[in-house]
């Protein structure tokens, strides 16, 4: 599986992830859009991501089914989600990205 494409849009609190994986064997080497949306904050110096909308193409995934195995890929990248030392809050705040210092 490769991301051929990854594009990011905030709207409000929400934050929306378009990617596009491909999958050489799988499908026949064609594309497939994976739409992930949800909440962007920081909890103890770290960057969190709190999923609200779960999509494959145009079908809905439930948000519980995804959850929790996007919750162990981001502890695997626990050290990555790592916020410098002066920045003590991440939020999105009229459609845009807002770091506060600590």
């Amino acid at each position: 599986m490769s991301t051929s494409y990854l594009r990011i849009r905030s709207e409000r609190k929400i934050y929306h992830l378009f990617l596009c994986l491909t999958f050489p064997g799988l499908l026949a080497g064609k594309d497939v859009w994976v739409t992930i949306s949800g909440h962007l904050g920081s909890k103890d110096g770290y960057a969190t991501f709190d999923p609200t909308e779960f999509k494959v193409g145009d079908m809905n995934v439930p948000v519980s089914l995804v959850n929790p195995t996007l919750q162990k890929k981001l502890a695997e990248q626990h050290d990555q989600l790592k916020l410098p030392d002066y920045v003590g809050d991440v939020r999105v705040q009229n459609g845009e990205l807002v770091m506060q210092q600590k």
